[in-house]
């Protein structure tokens, strides 16, 4: 889903731009629009890079990476080892970047790398900065560990074949387009959906409620993860998020109100994961280097995903 953002934006500056995806997420009508509109600079290529040699082909004569591949989704997902994979993907592409002599790549971790003794509720308020990725590592589930790999692997390539690297830490990034799967999927679609399709339901949410987290939208991503990988090259990882937190029960609250429902027809379902109690980050790096904060309110972005799955939802 963000590639989709970061195409479009790329697209505007002029730059010609190949997007490999399996699709086992996304959706090709996530990027056909552009691909009508910009004819001749963008190039779709239905391919796997869990396989080295599909990696290795895709990448001839591309000089920088935006790597964004791999399992994501919501805590259930997280829990699950479906981003055991997520290691052979990175280690693929870092590869065949350099066997093509690709100059610069942007890599996507996560806040999920934290570690947990980071965000528990003595932490509350305490916002995390990019220092805080200390050793030894200590991340929430197999999917923060993937990616930690991945930096540590990336910034290795960069120090011996000369790899330029930018690293961003997103967190909870969210809009239109982004699967809204009832079970695997992130937060914000998953309740909006449930919302929809049930309107005279209580909404069902998972775990107390009480958990805090920021979100940033979607194209705000875009904007920031292009920002840096103009200013970063040396492998200096930089947060990426919404510096407001609110707790899961009044994102539900907001849902609901944007679906035109009672703010307060909630069950909570304490059965169910909800991961970490706190997550919020510090951005002075980006404000101060990247010259980049979110533009997009969480009100706005809710009210234009609601727009856009109830126009979608099937």
């Amino acid at each position: 889903m963000i590639g989709s953002y970061i195409s479009e934006q790329l697209l505007r500056e002029g730059h010609e731009i190949t997007i490999i995806d399996n699709l086992s997420r996304g959706k090709f009508e996530n990027v056909s629009p552009l691909i009508n509109t910009y004819d001749g600079k963008i190039k779709f290529t239905n391919d796997d890079l869990v396989d080295y040699e599909a990696a290795k082909k895709n990448l001839v004569g591309i000089d920088s990476v935006f790597h964004l591949a791999a399992i994501v989704g919501g805590v259930k997902l997280a829990e699950t080892s479906k981003a055991a994979v997520i290691p052979t993907i990175d280690c693929n592409v870092a590869r065949a970047c350099v066997e093509n002599n690709v100059s610069h790549v942007l890599y996507t971790s996560t806040a999920c790398a934290y570690p947990v003794s980071t965000q528990t509720p003595g932490c509350v308020g305490v916002k995390m900065t990019e220092d805080m990725m200390d050793m030894p590592a200590e991340p929430e589930n197999l999917y923060g560990w993937a990616k930690l790999y991945g930096e540590l692997m990336f910034k290795k390539f960069h120090e011996i074949h000369g790899l330029e690297l930018t690293i961003v830490r997103d967190f909870n990034v969210y809009g239109p387009k982004e699967d809204n799967d009832p079970v695997m999927s992130h937060v914000i679609p998953m309740l909006i959906r449930r919302t929809l399709e049930k309107p005279n339901v209580p909404l069902t949410v998972w775990g107390s409620g009480n958990q805090y987290r920021s979100f940033m939208y979607a194209d705000d991503a875009a904007r920031g993860m292009i920002g840096a990988f103009k200013q970063i090259k040396n492998g200096s990882p930089v947060n990426l998020g919404s510096e407001e937190a609110i707790t899961i029960r009044e994102l539900a609250k907001t849902i609901l109100t944007a679906c035109n429902r009672t703010p307060d027809d909630i069950i909570f379902d304490r059965a169910q994961p909800e991961g970490v109690f706190w997550r919020c980050p510090d951005t002075t790096r980006a404000r101060t280097f990247l010259n980049w904060k979110p533009e997009i309110s969480l009100q706005e972005g809710i009210n234009r995903a609601v727009t856009y799955y109830r126009a979608h939802l099937k």
